[in-house]
């Protein structure tokens, strides 16, 4: 076990095991369509911006679909191999407890054998696996570029069996260690572009926010969001509550007159 694991809350470790909670959120059809034949290749890595709803896009996805997921959120700490093979274990145990063969550990003695230790673990933990089951990466980005577990995952993704794929979910493009998966087609990428609202959809999640608020939405507040933000979702969602904000003063003075109106 990684020195210092044992003094790190438990909760630390259920975060970074959990998948995001979701509110009610738009069902994005073509996306859903462009994710299943994604699916169809080892890994389908998803690029785009701050806000643009990549993990709550992944995450209704796999919800719609009813596939079994292992959700891993990574961070710093994933720069050393051994604290990604260690919490990729827990997680691996939480999804499948009736294996009680806990998985290889990456002790000091594999420091020369690390494509060998990455695939045995790989075989292992993708054996433990229901069919269909997706292991998201989250925050991918957040692993320093100079990091050897980019290479220790190329090795680990030519290992997965057919029944399981990867999706991993960043603010960058995938690392110049998997430039290899690319060139065997074994990536699906899916880009900023493709992850943007369409107006259409843009359309739909006004309703839909509009739905739990106030019905004082105009009717060209679409245009004029669009207009503003374009297709990201985080401005959209924030001006929407902005905008409601912004009316509930004028509904509670308008509520005021009617009462005092209807009193004299």
């Amino acid at each position: 076990m990684p020195r210092g694991f044992q003094s790190r809350p438990h909760r630390i470790r259920l975060a970074k095991l959990t998948p995001p909670t979701l509110p009610v959120v738009l069902k994005r059809a073509r996306l859903f369509r462009l994710l299943d034949k994604s699916r169809k290749r080892p890994l389908t890595w998803i690029t785009a911006l701050p806000g643009a709803g990549k993990s709550t896009l992944v995450a209704s996805y796999l919800k719609a679909r009813r596939l079994p997921v292992l959700w891993y959120r990574l961070d710093e700490s994933d720069a050393d191999p051994s604290s990604f093979f260690h919490y990729l274990s827990l997680a691996a145990k939480a999804l499948a407890p009736r294996f009680r063969k806990p998985l290889p550990v990456l002790t000091p003695e594999y420091a020369l054998g690390l494509p060998t230790f990455t695939r045995r673990f790989f075989q292992e933990f993708s054996a433990r696996l229901p069919p269909r089951c997706v292991l998201v990466l989250d925050n991918y980005q957040e692993v320093p570029a100079t990091s050897g577990l980019h290479q220790l995952l190329v090795w680990g993704f030519q290992e997965l069996p057919r029944h399981v794929s990867v999706m991993a979910v960043s603010r960058q493009n995938p690392p110049a260690a998997m430039v290899k998966l690319e060139t065997e087609r074994a990536v699906a990428l899916i880009g900023p572009e493709q992850v943007e609202f369409s107006k259409t959809e843009a359309k739909a999640l006004v309703h839909l926010h509009g739905q739990r608020g106030s019905n004082s939405l105009t009717k060209g507040i679409v245009d004029d969001l669009y207009r503003r933000v374009g297709g990201w979702a985080a401005g959209i969602v924030l001006t929407l509550e902005h905008e409601k904000k912004r009316a509930r003063p004028c509904l509670i003075r308008s509520t005021s007159r009617l009462k005092r109106s209807s009193t004299t």
